[in-house]
């Protein structure tokens, strides 16, 4: 009865295992650049930061330059003609507090105790509060015991 389990469980593990590689991810084209995107895009900005490479809010053209693909260069060889693993994607983002305050300036990028943390966020204005939005309590008892 042990081994009947054991091959059930041996099967399904071989049943979820076919088709990966053991070797890592085979990637191409849109799907591979929309991983490097997602991968290299800190918390909630909108655009990626590599290491190596300078952000400029107009974007590359305007500056008449081409993007630079040094930190990219190769990943289409290691991660679309060959499997690569997760690292060959990751070690061309850049998260340091250097790279943060290059890719994304004007941003509260701090690093406090070894952590990033964005100070805009706890300097935000409070929102104000209309207390005359809402009736006070006394004011819906008067109307009650008014009938209004």
């Amino acid at each position: 009865m042990a081994s009947g389990k054991l091959f059930v469980l041996l099967a399904a593990a071989a049943l979820l295992s076919f088709g990966s590689h053991p070797e890592g991810l085979r990637m191409c084209g849109q799907k591979l650049t929309n991983l490097l995107v997602r991968t290299c895009t800190f918390r909630t900005e909108q655009w990626p930061c590599f290491k190596g490479e300078r952000f400029y809010p107009d974007g590359y053209a305007s500056k008449g330059l081409e993007i630079r693909t040094s930190t990219r260069l190769g990943v289409a060889t290691e991660c679309c003609d060959n499997f690569c693993e997760i690292s060959s994607i990751t070690r061309r983002c850049c998260f340091t507090i250097e790279c943060l305050h290059n890719c994304y300036p004007d941003t509260g990028y701090q690093e406090i105790d070894g952590e990033i943390l964005d100070v805009r966020a706890a300097s935000t204005t409070p929102v104000p509060v209309y207390e005359d939005e809402y009736d006070s309590s006394e004011e819906l008892e008067k109307r009650a015991s008014h009938g209004a």
